[in-house]
């Protein structure tokens, strides 16, 4: 289930598509796995940036990553799967065999329509990735409150240019400093895209100063997922703790206009509020407040393509995945981790009092009460059947 092999010419079954170079995957390989032969066989795949998770998983809940903005999903890329039905037949499955069965495997559910046994994916010739990574702290002196909504509102402000010139944004927000963070395949995408946050930025020094600034280029996808990505994200896992999540994805539509945006922002910050509720007094088997994570690698290029899977129409439609979540220990007793789950639950009210209702199933909240109508899955799934 964890085997690996590079076809230069795939072709699916049944199919007359003009060959193409693809990887097939056993569904039991992890992302690292594959990031490792992708790098020693000299070719780029899409797919995702917390090297632990498992491909089969990962691809059938959409899947984003560090190249989702310029290239798509993980899911738009799957030619053909193998897998074993409920009335316990194998099959091969791609857009000629079973595509009703197809479509809905590519996004619409890990586990939802059989047992995947093995993905086959398509590969690209090796890009570079640039990046720039920094530390921001807002000004002690003044209301960090408004600090860090007018931040996250500056980031909004050109988040929809960014991920439409296939840049990937990556803010976490603490209240006394935020990681930033931004990635970009330099065959396909324009720095300059860029340009305009950072003059920006550079007006407000009153307001913000930059800690730290680190400049990267990595000869590859896989290098830039093994030496910085990856680690970077397994840095903020806490293994072997149980955690909880909820999300949302924020459209473009609503990053538009400067009122626009600014209520998502606020909201945000009221989410992060709701979470850290009971996390404020330390209590035992918590790790203290947490921030939220605004991912910008939603997949831009693939836009018009939004039907062509069974993964969430909201999917493509976002500008930013926007996540709260913690995690709590044994020693954490049933009153702290009840308080817990209740404040991850409900932080993602304020963007949904927005009218922002979508969600990542991947990293969505197992206790979404109108998940049929606008979460986990695609309405396509619905419809479909």
């Amino acid at each position: 289930m964890k085997d690996i092999s590079y076809v230069p010419e795939f072709v699916p079954q049944g199919s007359s598509a003009a060959p193409a170079p693809a990887l097939t995957l056993g569904a039991g390989a992890q992302l690292y796995e594959i990031y490792a032969y992708a790098e020693v066989t000299n070719i780029s795949v899409v797919i995702g940036a917390c090297t632990t998770v498992g491909a089969g998983g990962f691809l059938q809940g959409g899947g984003h990553g560090v190249l989702t903005p310029a290239y798509g999903l993980g899911a738009d890329h799957v030619l053909e799967i193998e897998l074993v039905t409920a009335d316990g037949s194998v099959r091969t499955i791609n857009a000629v065999q079973d595509p009703d069965l197809f479509w809905a495997v590519r996004g619409g559910g890990a586990g939802s329509w059989g047992i995947i046994t093995s993905m086959t994916i398509q590969a690209y010739p090796v890009t570079s990735i640039g990046a720039f990574s920094f530390v921001i702290e807002p000004n002690p002196s003044q209301n960090l409150t408004t600090l860090g909504i007018d931040f996250i509102a500056l980031l909004g402000k050109y988040q929809n240019t960014l991920v439409n010139s296939g840049i990937v944004s990556l803010l976490i927000p603490f209240e006394a400093q935020y990681i930033l963070k931004f990635y970009w395949p330099t065959t396909t995408s324009q720095i300059s895209s860029l340009d305009p946050f950072f003059s920006e930025l550079l007006t407000l020094s009153y307001n913000y100063s930059i800690a730290s600034n680190t400049t990267s280029t990595f000869p590859s996808v896989s290098a830039a997922q093994i030496e910085s990505i990856g680690p970077f994200f397994d840095s903020l896992n806490f293994y072997g703790a149980s955690n909880q999540l909820s999300s949302r994805l924020v459209p473009q539509a609503s990053l538009t206009t400067s009122t626009s945006v600014q209520e998502v922002a606020e909201a945000i910050w009221a989410g992060t509020q709701i979470l850290n509720a009971p996390l404020q007094s330390g209590a035992p088997g918590t790790f203290g407040v947490a921030p939220p994570f605004l991912l910008g690698n939603m997949p831009a290029a693939t836009r018009q393509k939004a039907n062509e899977t069974g993964a969430n129409p909201g999917l493509y439609e976002a500008a930013w995945h926007v996540l709260f979540g913690t995690a709590w220990t044994v020693g954490a007793n049933e009153t702290t981790r009840n308080a817990i789950v209740e404040a991850v639950h409900t932080a993602t009210n304020p963007l949904t009092a927005l009218g922002i209702r979508s969600s990542y199933q991947n990293e969505g909240d197992a206790f979404e009460i109108n998940w049929q109508q606008c979460d986990f899955f695609s309405l396509n799934i619905i419809y479909h059947s």
